[in-house]
This record gives C-alpha cells, structure tokens and sequence, in this order.
C-alpha cells in the first residue's frame, strides 16, 4: 500500500557512525522546554539553524516537507554524550503531500553530495520534517522511519508545526523514541524562537485631546460597518479554514488507521507462525512423553515370569557375557555393542527393523528410556 511508504530510504545510503569527538557544552545557551531534565539526552541547536529550518518548513504549509540534520556527536570531560545541531540539507526531489513524504533516491543522492562538498567532516544526526496543521507528534510510520533508517543512539527527530509554531525533539531512551522535554539553543541573537511573547508599550507622550462630536446612529453603522463586516469575514474565514484542517485531518487519522491495520495483520501473521512452531514442539514433546510412560506402563505389567527372563538378559548385558543367555535367545537374536551417539531409534534404522519391534527390543534389554543407553553396553536384537 502507498501509505506505507511515507519515506523511501535506501539503508545502504545512510550508514551511521557512532564515533564521539570530544567537546564541551557550547557557551551562552538558551533552555526552552518544559522541565530542564538532568537525565535526557542534551540536544544543542545553533539559533541560526533552527530558524532557517523553521524557514524551510513555513514555506509550504499544504505538503509536508523535510530533510536532514547534520552536526556532531561530541562526548565531554565528564563522559556525557550530546550533539551539536549546526547544519541541515533539505530534501529535495521528493514526492509529499499533506500526510505524506517520500525521500526519492535523487533525494538521497542530493543529500550525500552536499554532505560530502558542504559538510564535510559531519555526521547525519537524524531528521527533521513538518505536520502543517496536525500538531506536534510521534505518528506510528514516523516511529517506523525512527527505528529504522535513524537507528543510531545519537539520532534525532525534529517535528514542526508550522500553522500554530509547535515544534519539539524525539530521541532514543531505553530502545524507543521519547519526546524531549526540551533543548538548547546555542550563539543565540535577537530572533529567538517562541511559541508566544508578550510586548509592553510606554506611552510617554500623549496626544492631545479633541473636542469629540456626537454621531448619529446612521454615522456609527457607516463608520464601524467596515470594521464588522471584516471581522465577520475574518471569522468566517477562520472557520472554514479550522474546516478544511479537520477534513484533512480525518482524512489523514484514515491513513494511519490503514496504516496500523497493515502493521497489525504484519505482526499477527508472524505471531501466528511463531504459535504454529511452538506448539508443533509442545506435540512432540508430549508425544515422547506420552510414549515413554505408557512403555513403562506396559513393562510393570509384565509378568513375574517374564520378568525373570527379562532380568537374566539385563544380567548378561552387565556382565559383558553371553553365558546367561539361552541358546533360544542366541539362536533368535544377535548382539549390538552400543556406540557414541546411538538411540534406540538409529539403532532400529541402522539394522533395518520395524519400529513396531522397539518396545519388545526395551523390554527384553530391560531399558526403561533411551537415555538408559551406555556406550559399550551389549544388547539383544533380533534377527532379521
């Protein structure tokens, strides 16, 4: 199905490194987040970077767009591992929609000539790509991309949400991908990205009063008409807009349901593989079980006369001898020196006898179960 493949990467295009280079916390940084966690992995962003990236992702708030975060993977003094985000290149040549974003392989073949020429020395340290209108989220085919075509410990995602300025980090801990609580923002300037500010005026010069008129009621419809009627227009076209966004949005939680429905019926079909496995093992398992305790059933039911015969072949086999044994006995049966590696069921094999004989082969060897067999122990079989 199409929807499964929001992104196209060819994994032999995108092989990571997981070597550190040794660096401290760059200077003068800014937190923004939530809670500023002393155990989440340290995610550093230059300024500039982000908002050319945000730049990137504004200019098209109908199709999704993306590309690749590059940067490096440093380790400090203190042994805490981190990345510096400083650079990122664009996908191009992709084919995207709304919910969706392939990386064709001009994609990638564009993306490894500009790390090579532009960033040389830097690694690939995960993706970034927008939900215009959907929000800020791990969707189930973004957890897919994550785990597999950005694997490496150091990788990260970065979603934005360019209708309402949401943006937010996703990294690995404990093998799955968490959002993060928040990042830093290094060489900081005056455009620092929020999600919302506040801006204070000081009016210290007032202008000066002017003897006001009294208008007519018709005066005030023909003056504040215009303001009405644009604000109506602006409400209205607000609630379409918030419209068309929902429909999108349907349309787009359709997707992922087929999408989740797919991976399920994936997942199930293997599970069920798994089940046909494990109890084909439990059968024959339980069949030897089974086997086993109904020959030595059968044996405890013999009689005290049969049992004496069978005590006096057991005794002949101990022994190493053929004196106990009758001459009706040699006659009927041969004698089988018990080699490394034998069973009772390569020994039937071997010498060409039904397995139908196995259980009088037992019981006239006295050999209760086939772990009972040594390696030179003497046994009787019969002769073809």
């Amino acid at each position: 199905m199409t929807i499964l493949h929001r992104m196209k990467i060819d994994l032999t295009e995108n092989k990571g490194n997981g070597e550190c280079i040794a660096s401290e916390f760059p200077d003068d940084t800014l937190y923004t987040g939530t809670d500023k966690g002393t155990d989440e992995f340290k995610i550093f962003i230059k300024q500039k970077t982000l908002n050319e990236m945000d730049d990137h992702l504004m200019s098209d708030v109908l199709n999704e767009l993306g590309g690749v975060m590059t940067g490096d993977y440093c380790i400090n003094d203190e042994s805490e591992k981190f990345i510096k985000i400083d650079g990122f290149i664009p996908a191009l040549h992709t084919q995207a929609s709304a919910s969706r974003l392939t990386f064709t392989h001009d994609t990638w073949s564009h993306i490894n000539t500009e790390l090579e020429t532009r960033f040389p020395g830097k690694k690939i340290l995960g993706w970034y790509h927008s939900h215009p209108g959907h929000t800020v989220f791990f969707s189930n085919y973004d957890v897919f991309i994550q785990e597999n075509f950005f694997n490496m410990e150091y990788m990260v995602a970065y979603v934005f949400d360019p209708t309402i300025k949401e943006r937010g980090f996703f990294f690995w801990k404990e093998n799955k991908t968490v959002k993060a609580k928040g990042f830093y923002i290094y060489e900081t300037g005056d455009n620092i990205p929020v999600h919302n500010f506040i801006t204070s005026y000081d009016n210290d010069v007032k202008e000066e009063s002017l003897p006001s008129k009294e208008l007519s009621f018709k005066d005030k419809i023909l003056k504040y008409f215009p303001f009405v009627f644009a604000g109506l227009s602006v409400l209205i076209l607000i609630i379409l807009i918030y419209g068309i966004i929902q429909i999108n949005a349907g349309k787009n939680n359709m997707k992922s349901l087929e999408m989740e429905i797919e991976i399920l019926k994936r997942e199930n079909e293997k599970l069920s593989e798994k089940v046909k496995e494990i109890s084909l093992s439990k059968y024959l398992e339980n069949f030897n079980e089974t086997l086993t305790e109904s020959k030595i059933k059968d044996k405890e039911d013999i009689s005290l006369k049969d049992n004496a015969s069978v005590k006096s072949a057991d005794n002949k086999v101990n022994s190493g001898t053929s004196d106990t044994v009758s001459n009706k006995e040699i006659q009927d049966n041969r004698e089988y020196v018990v080699k490394a590696g034998d069973t009772l069921e390569r020994i039937l094999i071997s010498h060409n006898i039904s397995r139908e004989k196995l259980k009088d082969i037992m019981l006239k060897n006295s050999i209760k179960k086939s772990s009972d067999l040594k390696i030179g122990m003497v046994i009787l079989l019969p002769k073809q």
